[in-house]
């Protein structure tokens, strides 16, 4: 629609007539539509001639099967779909666990120029340029990957929910820092008689005695403390098997004690089994033996 208010079917800097379903609505805006699978698809662009084009891919794209339709996601930018991602799915209701953590990372996201990229012109390159200028600034590789990866989440959740389409998530296809995953060993510190300033506790006994008492130390008023005996066992373990170090998580205690529940439990009906076969093979040998003693009794 021009100034005056009218929708013109000429193009103004040709004066030849636009293609069906192109207006021109003003300096440098040509919209276009067209329906595809029962869906009308519009855009804008800056030069009939991109109009033409456009129209022409469109009718073969839909023909094939394959036409994608490009419109959320030249509308919108990356920083705009992140916001949307903190507001709908970190929101203060939201029952998405380390949301709170999400949103502080975000926070620094959404100050990067990657932000301001529209979807449709967002790529593997550009991810990548904001993953170096996370290293420049010294963060840490965990840092780093934790944020790519959170990236990464909201292109692919904006893909599947809200009809924002693009070939494919850049940031899957770009390569995380090394060092990410890297476990720190300690040494646990013996009794530390020498220091002033240590507590009675520490004088008196090392780190390892300090950890062993916590661990047979009742959970109370609901704090979750290690498991009877886990310590100990993480501890044991470190000193005989090459590669095992004591470091103590709840998935991996959960693994094994889940796992130890297993095996108790699969020893357990093995053993019912087998004695509700020895009492089978009691009563079948008694009644042979009565049998046979009859049969010499005649």
């Amino acid at each position: 629609m021009g100034r005056s208010g009218q929708i013109e079917s000429i193009d103004p800097s040709s004066g030849l007539p636009l293609p069906a379903g192109v207006v021109y609505r003003g300096p440098s805006q040509y919209r276009a539509r067209k329906l595809v699978n029962g869906r009308r698809v519009t855009q804008t662009f800056t030069t009939a001639k991109k109009v033409a084009r456009w129209l022409a891919e469109v009718e073969i794209d839909a023909a094939r099967g394959r036409f994608v339709d490009m419109a959320e996601a030249q509308r919108h930018t990356l920083g705009q779909v992140i916001e949307r991602y903190r507001d709908e799915i970190l929101g203060e209701d939201s029952e998405k666990r380390g949301a709170e953590k999400e949103k502080g990372h975000l926070k620094i996201v959404l100050k990067d120029e990657l932000c301001a990229i529209r979807m449709s012109l967002l790529s593997s390159a550009d991810i990548a340029a904001f993953r170096d200028r996370m290293k420049a600034v010294d963060y840490a590789p965990a840092t780093i990957v934790r944020r790519l990866n959170l990236v990464q989440t909201i292109i692919e959740h904006a893909r599947r929910e809200w009809r924002i389409n693009i070939a494919a998530n850049p940031a899957q296809l770009v390569e995380r820092p090394v060092g990410a995953d890297r476990k720190r060993d300690r040494m646990l510190a013996p009794a530390n008689s020498n220091d002033e300033e240590a507590s009675e506790d520490e004088v008196s006994r090392s780190e390892e005695e300090r950890l062993l008492r916590v661990d047979r130390r009742p959970a109370s008023d609901g704090a979750r403390v290690p498991r009877l005996g886990y310590v100990a066992f993480r501890c044991h373990l470190s000193k005989r098997v090459p590669g095992i170090r004591a470091g103590a998580g709840w998935d991996l205690s959960d693994s094994v004690f889940s796992g130890a529940a297993r095996l108790s439990n699969a020893l357990l009906a093995t053993l019912v089994v087998l004695a509700i076969g020895g009492v089978a093979l009691a009563l079948w040998a008694r009644r042979y033996y009565l049998e046979a003693v009859a049969d010499v009794g005649h």
